[in-house]
């Protein structure tokens, strides 16, 4: 069994100079133990943080260290004007276990950044739903592993001089897509730009990693090329910021082209001759923090509560569910009707997970769903059906069964992009609810089984597919019936 056990933490308030860079607020050096090795990490917190802010991790290079990668870069100085938290652990060997194709060590690096991720929640109070990653040269090849392993549990990534490796692809899927910062250098003596024989073995050029992401985001192959300012005329260098943005699910792309740039992180020159030109015309820091930055932070829509049932007594209707585990939780909507597409909420309540209805009618059918919804009002989609009757003698009640066979049309609709499709069955069927594009190509199956009688319902979630007109079929014996429904993203 995996044991995490946690060790000190050494706080520095420092006011004036850390290494290099001027920071004002407070460094704290921890380390606990994880998989049998003590792992430290570094983190800033500017006087300004408050509970719920945002966390950055930034990752060093291949045999560089934490204290390294706080003193080149400006991280700590973006965190003092815009209020987040920054951390900075540190490698095992000082080398990431990243699928890089040199020698690193064995350890489980995803595992330890997940446990981190949790230790500065419990010791800060960070916002887990807004967990940025950065990295430099290996530190990228890092947060796309990350991207592939844990991807709910990060928001947006920027890898610097950072190309895609065979040996992390081979854990994604397509459903792991990510908002994806990436920078490099045309003159990178590492990291080839076009493609050739790469000096990382195996990895891939950046124009190659530029494609994988655009494809795994589903990004339209253009975007839109903005030049920025040549700040210093002699460094020799000049950048084109390309933005994709046409993706699938917000997820942009976004593409740094430094002409004449090296394998530095911009606005430092590490005075390494071998790592060719540095890049002087921009901080990365203050173009990864308006990245991760981007329309602020857009609250997530809670999940859909689970396991929603209920039982009936001789006056009352008990409705219970599953918990959600989102931390901005606020409580439930109850929705009643007495028909099967429309309703009235008759109830919000906090974090409990029943509710007893004694508001009825004996021998009327009422019919129950249920959403989660959050501190921003945001409201999850509906759960499925839940329908009732009280038995007019006053003893056990009896569920309610159609009278035909139906199927409405989904709600809501437009949807973006979870919507639920209801439908009837007066008797026990062979049931297959089909979701067709415009071409006739099957996109998804919902329902492929026998079902009993009563009346239903089925969650699409679409998040994977693109804007669009799509219908939806039943077939329930010899009856079939089509809808149309519209995904707006």
């Amino acid at each position: 069994m995996l044991k995490i056990s946690y060790s000190k933490i050494c706080y520095v308030s420092l006011l004036g100079m850390l290494f290099t860079n001027a920071v004002f607020g407070q460094v704290e050096y921890g380390s606990f133990n994880y998989d049998g090795l003590d792992r430290s990490y570094i983190v800033y917190t500017p006087d300004s943080v408050q509970i719920n802010s945002p966390l950055v991790l930034l990752l060093h290079g291949y045999d560089g260290t934490a204290n390294e990668m706080i003193n080149f870069t400006f991280m700590t100085e973006v965190a003092d004007t815009a209020g987040f938290i920054v951390c900075f652990p540190q490698a095992d060997q000082n080398r990431w276990n990243s699928g890089i194709g040199w020698p690193t060590s064995n350890t489980d690096d995803v595992g330890f950044i997940s446990a981190l991720m949790d230790t500065m929640h419990s010791n800060y109070g960070i916002d887990l739903q807004r967990i940025y990653v950065g990295g430099h040269s290996n530190g990228g090849i890092m947060a796309y592993k990350l991207v592939c392993e844990i991807n709910n549990r990060i928001a947006k990534v920027a890898a610097v001089c950072s190309p895609q490796m065979p040996a992390t692809i081979s854990t994604c899927d397509s459903t792991q897509s990510m908002p994806m910062l990436l920078m490099f250098g045309t003159a990178d003596p590492l990291v080839l730009y076009e493609s050739g024989v790469p000096s990382i073995p195996g990895s891939f050029s950046a124009e190659e990693t530029l494609d994988y992401w655009l494809g795994m985001n589903g990004c339209e192959s253009s975007g839109d090329t903005v030049a920025m300012p040549n700040t210093d005329p002699f460094d020799g260098c000049n950048t084109e910021v390309i933005t994709y943005g046409d993706c699938d699910e917000s997820m942009p792309v976004v593409f740094y082209k430094m002409h004449g740039a090296g394998h530095h992180w911009p606005g430092v020159n590490h005075n390494l001759e071998w790592a060719g030109p540095p890049n002087l015309d921009f901080k990365a820091d203050v173009e990864l923090w308006n990245f991760f930055n981007t329309n602020n932070f857009e609250p997530q829509q809670p999940a859909v509560p689970e396991g929603f049932s209920g039982t009936v007594t001789d006056t009352s209707a008990i409705l219970s569910w599953g918990a959600n585990l989102e931390s901005d939780l606020a409580g439930y909507n109850i929705y009643r009707g007495m028909v099967p597409v429309l309703y009235d909420s008759i109830r919000t309540i906090p974090l409990d997970t029943h509710y007893v209805d004694t508001d009825l009618i004996p021998g009327q059918v009422y019919f129950y769903r249920l959403t989660a919804i959050n501190t921003t009002s945001l409201e999850s989609p509906y759960t499925n059906l839940v329908y009732l009757t009280l038995s007019t003698t006053g003893t056990d009640a009896n569920l309610a069964v159609p009278h035909r066979l139906l199927l409405n049309q989904n709600y809501p609709n437009p949807f973006n992009p979870t919507t639920a499709i209801q439908y009837e069955l007066p008797k026990r069927s062979d049931v297959q609810i089909t979701i067709y594009d415009l071409q006739g190509r099957v996109i998804a199956t919902l329902v492929s089984e026998t079902q009993d009688a009563g009346y239903k319902s089925v969650l699409w979630d679409a998040s994977n597919v693109s804007s669009g007109m799509y219908f939806y079929q039943i077939r329930a014996g010899e009856f079939y019936k089509t809808n149309k429904m519209i995904l707006l993203k």
